[in-house]
């Protein structure tokens, strides 16, 4: 089943870190029970400290205040589905999909007061499509597309009202025309 390990707020972490110390057991990690602990990435994966077993669920971090800061999902330690980031305030930061540990689909951004900030599609890990940043007051602040990571046609930049202010053109990552 899935498991869902809480860090602790650094408050209460040496707590939680005597009390894992006590809980956690061959015995406990087979039943699928685990008590607030820290994880370890060794090699590109995530592993439940002083353990072997591979992370297979959900873990969430916290800021110091107590306010969530990620909800990431786990299958056998690389990421997988919905990963969440939070700012301090409470509000949603970031979220996106990952599959098999690496990005895909639509990543969305946000501002802090809870506004759009900007989308990015994934595809393989690496920016893949259209992309859009938007001003705090909602108008176009640039546009573009990504093919494989890199940019690949028109980026346009516009001021606060929405006025075109630069257009570029870029082929493979690379700009080939200023205007």
């Amino acid at each position: 089943g899935l498991r869902t390990t809480r860090l602790l707020p650094s408050n209460s972490r040496l707590l939680g870190l005597a009390l894992c110390g006590l809980l956690l057991t061959p015995y406990s990690y087979s039943q699928g029970v685990v008590a607030d602990i820290e994880t370890v990435i060794t090699g590109g994966l995530r592993y439940y400290q002083l353990s072997t077993d591979l992370v297979s669920g959900t873990i969430v971090f916290f800021y110091d205040n107590g306010t969530l800061k990620t909800k990431e999902n786990f299958i056998n330690g690389k990421r997988q589905g919905l990963w969440e980031f939070f700012h301090e305030n409470g509000q949603l930061y970031s979220t996106g999909h990952y599959i098999d540990g690496k990005r895909e689909g639509l990543y969305k951004w946000f501002y802090e007061s809870g506004e759009l900030q900007s989308t990015q599609h994934y595809k393989n890990d690496k920016a893949h499509g259209f992309s859009e940043t938007l001003h705090l007051n909602g108008t176009l602040l640039n546009r573009t597309n990504f093919i494989e990571g890199k940019n690949d046609g028109i980026l346009e930049e516009f001021d606060i009202k929405g006025r075109l202010i630069k257009a570029e053109t870029w082929r493979n990552g690379k700009l080939v025309k200023d205007n």
